[in-house]
């Protein structure tokens, strides 16, 4: 289920805020597994066991990393988003890259990234952003978008940028569905 969310001055504050924290507790080595019994996860990451749900606030040109095309700050693989299976998956999707459209979705994992995307097909149902490929009407500057889905079979996949180009020049994260109960972010 895809539903776009007006960007109000409440939600832009508390991604700031939450990415600050996060950045934090990246550089600080914190941010890494929790199986359920304790551990920590960034601020832009919220867990809710009982639910089986993860709220996950994903900002596009977070920082200047990367010419911008970084998730939260970060680039080419550096960091891994780690579900538990059968979760269901809230991503707040924000665009803050002032001059590009950026665009966000799960998919599969691959060696080397196309230049371009002719198709996308989301290896969840719901877990692309309106748009991934068009330059033109993707998720906008300043525009917030938010993708629902239940990360349904464990395995290795990536939070990936389809706009042409930007996956191939570093706009992609791990996204990993833990079997397990593992959920965070771990390097790499």
């Amino acid at each position: 289920m895809r539903k776009k969310i007006p960007g109000g001055t409440r939600m832009t504050e508390r991604l700031i805020r939450a990415l600050a924290i996060g950045g934090v507790l990246a550089a600080a080595g914190a941010g890494a597994l929790n199986a359920q019994n304790g551990g920590s996860t960034p601020e832009w990451m919220s867990v809710d066991h009982d639910g089986k749900t993860v709220m996950l606030e994903v900002v596009a040109g977070a920082t200047g990393a990367n010419n911008n095309w970084n998730y939260n700050g970060f680039a080419s693989g550096e960091k891994t988003i780690v579900v538990p299976v059968g979760y269901t998956v809230t991503l707040v999707f924000k665009n803050n890259d002032a001059a590009m459209v950026h665009s966000a979705g799960v998919g599969q994992m691959e060696t080397t990234w196309p230049p371009m995307y002719t198709a996308v097909t989301p290896v969840f149902d719901g877990a692309v952003s309106a748009n991934p490929t068009d330059m033109v009407n993707a998720t906008k500057s300043g525009a917030t978008e938010t993708l629902e889905f239940v990360a349904e079979t464990a395995g290795e996949y990536a939070l990936i940028c389809y706009i042409p180009a930007h996956a191939l020049t570093g706009m992609w994260l791990g996204f990993r569905v833990s079997a397990d109960g593992e959920v965070g972010v771990e390097t790499g």
